[in-house]
Order: structure tokens, then sequence, then C-alpha cells
């Protein structure tokens, strides 16, 4: 309300401003989200934490390094997060979690593309790769 009001412009409550707001906290409601379940049913243990600790610093990892996570995290560190993500895929596949498989495996893919992609390049944005 306060900026709002002090905004002589009138770009505070543009609908401009609020796709940008939505934008930025996307990451952050998803895992807010996916928290809020966890608590709703009492299942409240260091998995959950552990979980949402990790997808956030995967998902800040992607913000800095601008969609690079092998730029970001490094070779090895990435072939290993690769690793975990099919041990993901097998495990979920083995338990019959068919959404949790197919989630798993697109996100291998994606990350495999997009590596191709950025390949010696520390940044994937369109303006610094020329595409």
């Amino acid at each position: 309300m306060l900026f709002t009001v002090l905004d002589s412009g009138g770009t505070f409550p543009s609908l401009l401003n609020l796709a940008n707001l939505l934008q930025q906290g996307a990451g952050q409601t998803i895992i807010a989200m996916g928290l809020v379940f966890v608590l709703l049913t009492g299942e409240i243990d260091l998995a959950a934490g552990t979980a949402s600790g990790l997808a956030a610093a995967v998902m800040a990892l992607h913000l800095v390094s601008s969609g690079n996570l092998l730029g970001g995290m490094g070779t090895t560190v990435f072939v290993l997060f690769l690793l975990v993500v099919l041990i993901a895929v097998a495990l979920a596949v083995m338990l019959r979690i068919w959404f949790g498989a197919v989630l798993s495996a697109l996100a291998l893919v994606l990350m495999l593309v997009a590596s191709r992609r950025t390949r010696g390049s520390r940044c994937c944005s369109p303006c610094a790769s020329g595409w």
C-alpha cells in the first residue's frame, strides 16, 4: 500500500511489475508449496528440510549461472548430480512411481541438453552466446 501511494509515475502497480514479481518468486513458491503438504500431513522430519534445502540450492545455482548448471557446478559435481538423478529415476521405476520417474527422466534429459548447448561457456544467455 505504501509503495502504491508513494509512486507518482504509476509503475509499481503495473502489469509488468506484477509479472516480474511473480517470475522472481516462482521458485521459492514451488518449494514452499511442496513443504506445505509435508507440514499438513504431519510428516515433519529431517528429510523434508534436506530435500527443500537441496532444491533451493540447485535453484539458486541455476538462477545465478543463467541456467548453466555444468558451468556453475563444475564437471565432476555435475556428473555426480546426473548419476544421483539417474538413481532417482531407477528407484521411482522400481517403486512404480511413474509420475516421479517421468519427471526425473525429463529433468535428466533437460540437464544433458542444456549442458551440450552451453559447453565451453560460463553463461548461456541469448545475448552472450549469440543465439
